[in-house]
């Protein structure tokens, strides 16, 4: 079988969710599947061709107002025209979800009987999320913004996303949750519905080792993938946690990534800025204890398969969470994660009491890579998404 995977607003400098595909591709590879990624960048300087990635240049307008719409309707445009030229070369075409347009839903209405989309949130109660980053004014600049991020973005999903996942055929989501969200909102068809949860290339993160406890400081850390107007990561709610908590133990919250929530002043918190993987590897070793989610209801979410997660269990360190996740099942019940409610300010003594249980745990840092290894590896996710190929 062969399969074009492609990727929308692929760069040079690689995001999470770039190499998070280009660890896919490779395990697909692996699996006998001849799978090559097909990056679509809107950046002059295209990065070489490699074995199994395709680069793909996109032409955007850099003149006049409302240049995010032109992006998006430069990649699905290019899109189509790819497929027009290249989808007899392959069996499947599989397309993480991109913000539709009328050429997304051209591409897909095109192809139907080869693409597969792949959803990751659920994309309307995100959109609204975000809508007071750009609010409504009168004055020519803000009115525009609003339209530009807002209003046509919202119209555009009501409208061709809806169309989008009423002609495709197979749809991929990463919870259950999105999936039915996604089959609700597809207009004029019913697309077979898939869930298979995010993974990670567990041997490519080296196995962290935490300093040791002595009932004195502990050291939380949360990565952030990137800046949002909307702290669905929950960091406030961790923040409020560490500052109501009664006991001497010292607690900090590191915080690794883009931020622009302006928690730089608060002595709680030790701000990382963006850090690569391998600045990383060396974080991790002076860290207890790590963060998921906390608060992403405030998109809409009550599920989530979040890549920081599975860093973390890649590298073998114990964590918190407050959303529901199936594949994290396994790592609560053998006591390696501990699973909270959501949305709510967690209970710091609760938090300790688990820490503290989980160190008496044999060799708890390997026993947490082996369990991330046996259900997380893309080498069993994949495995998932081959049967999708060939249902």
């Amino acid at each position: 079988m062969k399969i074009a995977y492609i990727y929308l607003g692929a760069g040079a400098a690689e995001s999470s969710v770039q190499h998070k595909i280009k660890a896919q591709i490779k395990a697909l590879n692996d699996l006998g599947c001849k799978t090559t990624g097909i990056f679509f960048t809107e950046e002059t300087n295209i990065p070489v061709n490699q074995e199994h990635i395709h680069w793909q240049g996109v032409h955007v307008a850099q003149k006049g107002w409302f240049q995010s719409l032109k992006e998006r309707n430069a990649m699905t445009s290019t899109l189509y025209r790819w497929a027009a030229e290249n989808a007899e070369e392959y069996d499947k075409i599989y397309v993480r979800n991109y913000r539709p347009t009328l050429w997304w839903y051209k591409f897909i209405k095109k192809n139907r009987d080869k693409v597969i989309v792949e959803h990751q949130t659920k994309e309307i109660d995100e959109l609204l999320a975000l809508w007071k980053a750009n609010p409504f004014g009168w004055r020519p600049s803000l009115l525009l913004s609003w339209l530009e991020h807002n209003v046509i973005p919202w119209l555009q999903e009501k409208i061709y996303g809806s169309l989008a996942n009423g002609a495709v055929k197979k749809i991929v989501a990463v919870t259950d949750e999105i999936a039915a969200y996604e089959k609700k909102r597809a207009m004029l068809g019913s697309p077979q519905t898939f869930v298979i949860g995010n993974g990670i290339q567990t041997d490519e993160f080296l196995l962290a080792t935490p300093p040791p406890f002595d009932g004195t400081e502990l050291n939380f850390l949360m990565l952030i993938g990137g800046t949002t107007e909307t702290d669905w990561h929950g960091v406030d709610l961790i923040l409020e946690s560490i500052e109501k908590y009664p006991g001497n133990c010292k607690i900090t919250l590191w915080l690794a990534g883009n931020l622009s929530n302006g928690w730089q002043g608060n002595k709680n918190v030790k701000i990382l800025g963006f850090c690569s993987q391998k600045k990383r590897d060396d974080i991790f070793n002076h860290i207890h204890l790590a963060v998921g989610s906390f608060a992403l209801q405030r998109k809409g979410l009550r599920e989530a398969s979040t890549l920081k997660v599975r860093e973390y269990a890649a590298r073998g360190v114990p964590f918190i969470f407050g959303h529901k996740d199936h594949d994290l099942e396994s790592f609560v019940k053998n006591g390696c994660a501990l699973e909270l409610r959501a949305g709510l300010v967690p209970d710091m003594e609760t938090i300790l009491r688990f820490f503290e249980k989980m160190q008496t745990l044999p060799d708890v840092n390997t026993q947490i890579r082996n369990m991330c290894r046996e259900n997380l590896d893309y080498s069993i996710k994949m495995k998932h998404l081959l049967t999708v190929f060939s249902a």
